[in-house]
């Protein structure tokens, strides 16, 4: 196999934005078609000659050159030890109009706001209070002004720490805040600090990612800022801590101190965060497939539904963290539409830290039937609360951020966090129904970090770093080449 060409081509990539051809055409489409059934039709060099199709989408929160340049890498690694046809959905989303990853953007938003002064406030005043529910110091525990100077020196030293207040355990047998201590709460507040520091942002313009709800803005005739309530600041303050107490209550928690920080997230700087954006991008993998025309997923079903014999080739599916949406819906649009031959396909499918919610890939196993082996592969909850995004204010990883601020329920179940498939939730039908499902599958998940028989392997201790990590990309070569179960597909 050493003529093999080495440079991916355009007969082996689409080049995607908003779920129409971006980089590339309906042409380079044409041109990839043939190509791949000339492919596994020539059985007269094993140089070119392909016996399986494997699909791959990456991530969502990664712009054109990152995405190519990591499917240069997967092709090398597929054309050298496999004899698979590799093509790669190198997609976009509108958001990424600065040439820097969506990610990147929102770690330096949240470290703007770590560093913002009325944040640390509400934080240094709800924290404190939240721990001594919890460990019944709440006549100790709370209160910008009323901290003796001991407790305060604690809790600023475990801000320090990597992951602070690990050590401080919430309960589910927590009672809710009743008004005495709500009141006792708001009596706490230093309201004097807390009237300098909004009058501060009011007379410096200061650029605070706050909510634009919290200011309660009159503009005068020269434009100025109205009044900044403080008075809404502090019922925030309250239902933030009633959130905290309620999503213990009910085992939707995130530990103390990251419950904490996704709460006041939720409740004063969603604006900013900008949660649009991770809904547009589920929405553009499924906009792919829309029935019309210039949608490139729609042009490359239609067109790999005409291969001949397709019908009877091993088509391997993989997605990478938000790919893996991509993979429900590419699952969905063949049983929407008249897809003949491709109807007729059972798919192997891998999922890499996939970041779909467990209702949406309930929705999925629908259509089981195009379904043959199924294989997850995540990390432990000990490597998913270390890979922190944003250390400085969130040390937990990517797919807890995703859960816990960007869906629209906090703790939003995501197929690829451990935590969901190991803990028993008999109150959520789509945890239960795809938990059975998964459990009628052979090794459908692997936890790194896990080294064991070939194709049931992960090293990976980062939500990135899984379509590179070695021991992870030798699972899917291993599977690519024989198969799920020791046994011939």
């Amino acid at each position: 196999m050493c003529l093999i060409e080495n440079n991916i081509t355009r007969n082996n990539y689409l080049s995607l934005r908003n779920g129409e051809f971006n980089q590339t055409n309906i042409d380079d489409l044409d041109g990839l078609m043939t190509n791949l059934g000339n492919s596994l039709k020539n059985t007269e060099s094993i140089n070119s000659s392909k016996d399986s199709i494997t699909i791959f989408f990456h991530g969502g929160l990664v712009d054109y050159n990152s995405g190519i340049g990591n499917a240069q890498k997967l092709y090398e690694k597929f054309i050298e030890q496999t004899t698979t046809y590799p093509i790669f959905f190198i997609w976009e989303s509108g958001f990424l109009e600065t040439g820097e990853s969506i990610i990147n953007e929102k770690i330096k938003l949240l470290k703007n706001i770590k560093s913002e002064e009325i944040f640390n406030f509400i934080l240094n005043n709800i924290l404190p209070f939240i721990i001594g529910k919890f460990t019944l110091d709440n006549n100790n525990m709370g209160g910008d002004n009323n901290l003796v100077p001991e407790k305060q020196s604690k809790i600023q030293e475990e801000l320090k720490k990597d992951i602070p207040f690990i050590d401080y355990k919430g309960d589910e047998n927590v009672d809710e805040f009743n008004r005495d201590e709500l009141e006792k709460f708001s009596n706490r507040i230093n309201k004097d600090k807390l009237e300098k520091i909004v009058s501060k942002i009011r007379e410096t313009k200061d650029e605070s990612k706050i909510n634009t709800e919290i200011l309660e803005v009159s503009q005068d005739e020269n434009d100025n800022m109205g009044i900044f309530s403080t008075g809404i600041i502090i019922q925030k303050c309250i239902d933030i801590l009633k959130n905290i107490i309620s999503r213990f209550q009910q085992k939707k928690d995130h530990g103390i101190y990251v419950t904490t920080i996704e709460e006041i997230l939720r409740a004063l700087y969603l604006d900013a965060l900008g949660t649009e954006f991770w809904n547009t991008m589920k929405n553009d993998t499924k906009e792919c497939f829309n029935e019309n025309k210039q949608y490139a997923g729609t042009n490359f079903l239609e067109k790999l539904n005409n291969i001949k014999n397709i019908e009877n080739k091993k088509i391997t599916l993989i997605g990478h963290s938000t790919g893996a949406v991509y993979i429900c819906n590419f699952l969905e649009a063949i049983n929407k539409n008249k897809y003949n031959n491709l109807n007729n396909i059972k798919f192997d499918i891998i999922f890499l830290a996939p970041a779909c919610t467990f209702e949406k890939f309930n929705e999925t196993i629908r259509f089981e039937k195009n379904i043959r082996n199924l294989r997850i592969f995540g990390m432990k909850d000990e490597f998913e609360t270390k890979d922190a995004i944003a250390s400085i204010i969130y040390p937990y990883s990517l797919l807890y951020f995703v859960s816990g601020l960007l869906e629209n329920e906090p703790d939003t179940p995501l197929l690829g966090m451990r935590k969901y498939h190991e803990n028993t939730y008999p109150n959520d039908k789509n945890i239960e129904k795809v938990k059975n499902y998964l459990n009628n599958k052979n090794y459908s998940s692997i936890w790194s970090d896990e080294n064991q028989e070939e194709g049931k392997r992960s090293l990976a201790k980062h939500h990135g770093g899984f379509p590179s990590e070695p021991s992870t990309l030798e699972s899917i070569v291993y599977i690519l080449n024989n198969g799920f179960y020791y046994a011939k597909w």
